[in-house]
């Protein structure tokens, strides 16, 4: 399914070094053990980009969720165990954004401490998030920028969109 939602690229295209979309190996649909929910990864993109890259608001929207200050990163193609980095930091240090039509938007593995952003901040399309940076399960720096929406009420499943960039 699309995105209802028009989106702006999160970071400038100059800055861009290559967009990948079917290259990681975590962009996939699975079932998280961990969370009792299906997750869908599949339309993820992945921005290659230097570390310290500006990260912006792809579009207008409400911040709902940040982790901030991990410094932890898996560099390898295979998930790590749980042992070596659990499932919640995966995704490194990230800002989660609410947008209209129930839609939201994932930015993960930015540098820790560079989150510009307060949980319930208001922000507006290409406000600055944060840096880009090499946190969680990453092989290089990049931005992975997800849009998803929950498929049930009561649980955390989710299906990625395909993304309808401007």
């Amino acid at each position: 399914m699309q995105s209802r939602n028009t989106y702006s690229y999160p970071i400038e295209k100059k800055l861009i070094k290559k967009i990948a979309t079917t290259e990681s190996p975590a962009h996939r649909r699975y079932f998280s053990e961990q969370h009792k929910a299906w997750y869908d990864l599949t339309n993820a993109v992945d921005f290659l980009c230097d570390a310290g890259t500006p990260i912006l608001a792809a579009c207008d929207g409400e911040v709902v969720a940040i982790v901030d200050g991990l410094t932890k990163n898996h560099n390898k193609r295979e998930p790590p165990s749980r042992a070596v980095m659990p499932e919640e930091e995966q995704d490194g240090n990230y800002v989660v954004i609410k947008h209209s039509n129930e839609e939201l938007t994932i930015h993960s593995h930015l540098q820790p401490g560079s989150i510009v952003v307060k949980k319930g901040s208001k922000v507006k399309t290409r406000d600055k998030l944060g840096l880009s940076g090499n946190t969680g399960w990453s092989l290089v720096p990049h931005l992975h920028f997800m849009v998803f929406k929950f498929t049930k009420k009561q649980a955390r499943d989710f299906e990625s969109l395909e993304i309808k960039f401007s």
